[in-house]
């Protein structure tokens, strides 16, 4: 079993077909994420490597068939087809796969999107401080905002 799904794992990884097949699906998966801020571009699969390594088989076994079950993976019969069988499978895989996504991210609209939701949060900040609106008051204000970026960003 290990050489039979090695195999057929070790083809699909150095298939151009395969890989390209694998692209256009993540591609399909990564364009229907919800929910996107305002300021991502769409997200395109940029490349797929699938690495080296193959998955192994552990153990393989039939699973125990229920008396009461009809279904196909117990021993059932699918209808017009006949009775079926299973086979369980115990697989590692220690392998890496890696896959590069591309987009755009447009600083200007997360810039915009920042002064509308601080724009409470300065004035507030600026009355709070209190001490002196000349230079220092610029100051602080100004490191505020960087400390209060920063902790969005972390």
């Amino acid at each position: 079993i290990n050489a039979l799904t090695s195999r057929m794992i070790f083809d699909m990884q150095r298939s151009p077909d395969k890989i390209a097949e694998m692209t256009w699906i993540l591609g399909k998966l990564v364009q229907s994420i919800p929910d996107l801020p305002k300021f991502v571009g769409p997200i395109a699969v940029d490349r797929v490597c699938l690495g080296k390594s193959v998955p192994q088989v552990l153990a393989a076994r039939i699973p125990n068939a229920a008396a009461a079950s009809a279904a196909p993976w117990d021993g059932g019969v699918l209808a017009n087809r006949g009775p079926c069988s299973a086979l369980e499978l115990e697989v590692e895989f220690g392998g890496v796969a890696e896959i590069t996504l591309v987009t755009h991210i447009d600083l200007s609209v997360y810039a915009e999107m920042m002064r509308e939701d601080g724009a409470g949060l300065d004035s507030g900040g600026a009355g709070a401080g209190g001490g002196g609106r000349g230079g220092e008051g610029s100051s602080s204000a100004g490191s505020g905002s960087g400390g209060s970026g920063g902790g969005r960003g972390g």
